[in-house]
């Protein structure tokens, strides 16, 4: 890979940023970038760049894959005995990491969420929105390697899927999200305001 010199320069956040950007374009082709539905869910996964807590925002966002067989129903019912479990943990824990709610989404996402996994137009899309999740916990639970090149390696799979490798410029990447800060995560940014060029 040709840019790898600057890939190893840009933090986790920035790499997955990057991943989810490719996300972004192929629905953009697909002129399914303005959907309400997409809006929502990219907006979930693009809160990484901005989690403080990885672990939250890991258990958070399982919940935006769903099994395909599973209705609408079954899955806000899983989402509700999650709060349950989490309201439980809160009262008997001191332990700031509970201190969360967690969202509940209404029934009507989990229609659209199961028609966009079904859809078989969304493969593409699909398998590289499961690669970013991939990407962000590559070295979630396991020290952080000098360089991640395991979570390289996933974007570069991320790129022989999507092939918009051209799109970006690595080097500027590299500056504004440097692998040299907070231990190769890199410091929190809005996914938004993500810039590839």
């Amino acid at each position: 890979m040709q840019n790898l010199q600057y890939l190893k320069k840009i933090s986790i956040r920035g790499r997955f940023a990057i991943g989810l950007t490719c996300v972004k374009l192929l629905l953009r082709d697909q002129g399914l970038h303005h959907n309400d539905f997409i809006r929502i869910y990219i907006n979930k996964l693009g809160d990484f760049t901005k989690a403080e807590k990885l672990d939250i925002w890991e258990i958070e966002t399982m919940l935006y894959f769903p099994d395909e067989d599973t209705t609408a129903q079954a899955m806000i019912e899983s989402i509700n005995k999650l709060n349950i479990d989490f309201a439980e943990r809160k009262k008997i824990s001191r332990n700031d990491w509970y201190d969360y709610e967690c969202e509940i989404l209404s029934a009507d996402f989990y229609e659209n969420l199961i028609a966009f996994y079904k859809n078989p137009q969304n493969e593409k899309v699909l398998k590289i929105i499961d690669l970013c999740f991939e990407l962000s916990r590559d070295e979630l639970y396991g020290q952080m390697s000098m360089d991640s090149i395991c979570t390289i390696e996933t974007l570069n799979e991320i790129f022989t899927i999507a092939n918009f490798q051209n799109e970006f410029c690595y080097e500027k990447i590299a500056r504004n999200y440097p692998f040299s800060e907070a231990d190769g995560w890199g410091k929190t940014f809005d996914f938004k305001t993500f810039k590839r060029k």
